[in-house]
């Protein structure tokens, strides 16, 4: 949604869609006085939409005749910001489903912070979710907004700003973060823990799947350690469908091997991909040309699609193998380093 100022003074608010055309002449007089294109949300019946602006309180308006049923402020004592977009997000697992972007500054250097700030409608409350510091003073300048919908893009949520160039606005969006909103509480039953040697800790993923729409949904869980080797990445795969359960999906792979090294030739940073098709031990070595050991990439017992992120900057320029071995298997892929 935004805002048109029309030549007799009138500013109304209309609906767009993706491709940026006006929404199927929807549209209304606003009830008070614009300057600005404002942040605008609606609630998921249409019944209640929001206004907000720099330095004001977010107003609460009856979308029927425009009464005004409550405003409050999600701003700190002092604080002046710039909200620049405003969305409803219905899955929010937080109950804060209002979702405020604004832009504080630039500071000294220049620097401009980017927010956004979820609440309640409800008890008011609200929390700072996330923050972006840019120097880019067209980001956020003329609007900005996070959407939230797993129907608009399933894995992801996502930024939306207008930058301008010289007069011509365009719009971009990109990925901030993974859609696990579905993850109940705080997602793992276990977020720290001491495994001692030789024993095993078992981790429970709670999931809520009312409302989602029917998908399979994925991310990744990382696992960060003080025992040798990277850090472990687990995909996971969450599938939404009322006439199926998850046990139905096989979502092991069918075969052993290195599914893949990324970049290749590769600076510093290597990301691998391991498919292990049973739960055994394997253990992912990296050799150079003439055989001899360098780095034990991973280790340990498992199934499935395993990311591994290895750090090689010690590292002299050449050419390396990288070997994966599990239960008499093995599969080996040469990589370059350049500097």
């Amino acid at each position: 949604f935004g805002t048109v100022h029309l030549n007799d003074g009138r500013s109304r608010v209309v609906a767009f869609d993706r491709e940026g055309n006006l929404g199927g002449g929807f549209g209304f007089d606003s009830p008070i006085e614009l300057t600005v294109n404002l942040p605008i949300a609606f609630s998921p019946d249409d019944s209640l939409f929001y206004f907000t602006e720099r330095g004001r309180d977010i107003y609460e308006y009856y979308r029927d005749d425009f009464e005004v049923t409550q405003h409050w402020s999600v701003r700190q004592p002092g604080e002046e910001n710039n909200p620049l977009g405003m969305t409803w997000n219905r899955l929010d697992p937080d109950g804060m489903p209002l979702y405020v972007t604004d832009r504080i500054g630039p500071n000294g250097q220049g620097r401009s912070t980017i927010r956004l700030i979820k609440t309640d409608p409800v008890t008011h409350r609200s929390i700072v979710w996330g923050q972006l510091m840019t120097d880019d003073p067209a980001i956020g300048t003329n609007g900005i907004t996070v959407i939230a919908d797993p129907r608009y893009d399933r894995n992801h949520m996502l930024l939306a700003y207008i930058k301008n160039y010289s007069g011509r606005d365009s719009i971009r969006v990109v990925e901030i973060g993974p859609q696990v909103a579905f993850l109940r509480g705080r997602g793992l039953s276990i977020l720290q823990s001491i495994v001692p040697p030789d024993s095993t800790r078992h981790i429970a993923m709670n999931f809520d799947a009312r409302n989602w729409p029917e998908a399979a949904y994925r991310f990744a869980v990382r696992i960060q350690h003080n025992a040798l080797g990277p850090d472990v990445l687990i995909p996971v795969t969450f599938v939404v469908d009322r006439n199926s359960r998850v046990e139905d999906v096989d979502l092991l792979p069918v075969e052993f091997g290195i599914e893949r090294l990324f970049p290749n030739p590769f600076n510093a940073g290597l990301q691998l991909a391991i498919n292990l098709p049973d739960a055994s031990d394997a253990t992912l070595r990296l050799y150079d040309i003439t055989g001899r050991e360098i780095d034990v990439l991973w280790t340990g017992r498992g199934a499935g699609r395993i990311q591994i992120a290895y750090q090689g900057g010690h590292l002299a320029s050449g050419i390396y193998l990288v070997a994966l071995e599990s239960a008499g298997r093995s599969d080996r892929r040469k990589v370059l380093l350049i500097r």
